[in-house]
């Protein structure tokens, strides 16, 4: 008797089907983590936000005298000197 190699069809399928399952419960947990930590993200962004504000009018308050925003930064082309 002939000696055969390799896998039949029935424990391809079988394989296939395992490794679909695997793969499909893997990408339900990883898009769960992803929408939670979104929200997560999101809140934080917002209390930052809100944090820098309160700091930001406090020190307004505190130093009268700084400026209101802080200046942009000056192209290099508006720094270099331009001959006449």
């Amino acid at each position: 008797m002939p000696l055969k190699s390799g896998f039949t069809l029935l424990e391809l399928l079988v394989a296939m089907t395992a490794a679909s399952i695997v793969a499909l419960s893997a990408y339900a947990f990883l898009g769960q983590n992803v929408r939670s930590y979104n929200v997560v993200l999101g809140s934080y962004a917002d209390e930052s936000a809100a944090l820098i504000r309160r700091v930001q009018e406090t020190q307004r308050k505190v130093f009268p005298v700084l400026p209101q925003d802080v200046p942009k930064k000056k192209k290099r082309a508006d720094r270099m000197i331009r001959p006449n």
